[in-house]
């Protein structure tokens, strides 16, 4: 499943992923890249820049799982 539209604040995961981690979308560049961040292990937050086809929605993933 694809996100059919972006918006900040969009908890999202990484297709690939096996974790279960969800990361927030921050930032959608001019690019066309999607800024998400998370909380790592150790408290401190982490950002990096994904393109939209290689994230799904958060609400449908759970355990590792995509619902649907």
């Amino acid at each position: 499943m694809n996100i059919e539209s972006i918006y900040i604040g969009l908890p999202v995961y990484h297709k690939d992923s096996a974790s279960c981690m969800t990361m927030t979308v921050r930032q959608v560049l001019p690019t066309g890249l999607v800024v998400c961040a998370w909380i790592e292990h150790d408290g401190r937050e982490a950002k990096k820049a994904f393109w939209p086809n290689e994230l799904e929605p958060g609400a449908l993933k759970f355990g590792g799982s995509i619902i649907g």
